[in-house]
């Protein structure tokens, strides 16, 4: 039987700061002491890193193609401009 402070959604709750205080406060007694809990969490806390990161990874390049498609096309000054000044270009 999995423990309830070992399951993956217990452990997202925990991260994200949804778990009920009551549980909370029992997580953060039960992580003190258990090492495979202690490596579960760090395993997720991994995921998510790298999950957020190839998400912002996959947002900059969709607006680097952006930027590139507006600024080789025949594009309205002013947005050239606004989307220059988003990007950092002068």
């Amino acid at each position: 039987m999995k423990k309830w402070w070992n399951d993956p959604k217990t452990i997202d709750a925990f991260l994200s700061g949804k778990l009920p205080a009551f549980l909370r406060h029992a997580f953060r007694q039960k992580l003190s002491s258990d090492p495979h809990l202690q490596a579960n969490l760090q395993s997720q806390q991994i995921a998510y890193e790298a999950a957020h990161w190839y998400g912002r990874k996959k947002v900059r390049k969709s607006l680097q193609k952006i930027n590139h498609h507006l600024l080789h096309k025949e594009a309205d000054s002013a947005l050239v401009n606004e989307v220059n000044r988003i990007f950092g270009k002068q």
